[in-house]
C-alpha cells in the first residue's frame, strides 16, 4: 500500500481503514433501525455489513482517535444516546447547545 498524508497528524506514512462514523454508532444505527440493518444510500435496496470506511489516519493516530471514540461512548453517548425515550431521541436533532446539556445532565444523574 502506498503512503499518503495521514489526516491527524499530517505525516506521510502508510494509512489504514477508518469509520468515517464510529463504529459503535454504527451499530446502534443497526441495533434501532427498522429494517435491522444499515442501507447503501446510493442503492437503498442495498443492505451494508459496516459503516463507510476510508485510508484517513496512520496506526499511531487511529489508536489515538480509537481511545476518544471510546471515551465518547462510555463516558457521553451512552449515558444520554442509549436512554432516551422516543421522544427526547426526535429532540436529538437540537443544535442549541444549552438543550443538549440539560439532556446529558439528567441522564448523567440517574448513574
Amino acid at each position: 500500500m502506498e503512503e499518503k498524508k495521514c489526516a491527524m497528524c499530517g505525516q506521510v506514512k502508510k494509512l489504514c481503514e477508518s469509520h468515517i462514523i464510529p463504529k459503535f454508532f454504527g451499530n446502534y444505527i443497526k441495533k434501532n433501525s427498522p429494517s435491522g440493518g444499515l442501507r447503501n444510500p446510493n442503492n437503498v435496496n442495498k443492505r451494508e455489513q459496516d459503516i463507510y470506511k476510508e485510508n484517513l489516519l496512520c496506526d499511531e493516530c487511529e489508536e489515538i482517535f480509537s481511545k476518544l471514540e471510546t471515551y465518547f461512548q462510555n463516558n457521553i453517548f451512552s449515558i444520554v444516546g442509549v436512554k432516551l425515550n422516543d421522544k427526547e431521541k426526535l429532540l436529538r436533532i437540537d443544535t442549541n447547545f444549552e438543550n443538549n446539556k440539560k439532556l446529558l445532565k439528567k441522564y448523567s444523574e440517574k448513574k
